[in-house]
C-alpha cells in the first residue's frame, strides 16, 4: 500500500515536497499493516493500534523524507558542478 500510495501522490506533488510524500507513504504503510493484522488475527481489536502507528509512522516518515530530500539536493548540486 505504501508504494502504491507514494506513486500516486508523487504525481501530484512537486519534488520539493518529498517529505510530505514520505509521511503519506508511512501512513499508507501503517494502514496496510493493520489490514494485514486484522486478516491474520481475524479481529478488529488491532485497530486500536492505528493511532499510535500513524503518529509514530508520520514522525519516522518525516525524518526519512527530510533526509532523502537533503540527499537529492546535494546530488543535484554535485551534478551541476560536474
Amino acid at each position: 500500500m505504501c508504494l502504491l500510495g507514494m506513486i500516486i501522490i508523487s504525481r501530484f506533488l512537486n519534488p520539493e515536497y518529498l517529505w510530505l510524500c514520505s509521511i503519506l507513504g508511512a501512513i499508507f504503510h501503517n494502514i496496510g499493516q493493520i489490514l494485514a493484522a486484522m486478516a491474520v488475527m481475524q479481529s478488529m481489536a488491532v485497530l486500536s493500534y492505528l493511532p499510535v502507528l500513524i503518529l509514530s509512522g508520520s514522525i519516522a516518515g518525516l525524518f526519512t523524507g527530510l533526509c532523502a530530500q537533503a540527499v537529492l539536493k546535494r546530488m543535484h548540486r554535485t551534478e551541476k558542478n560536474s
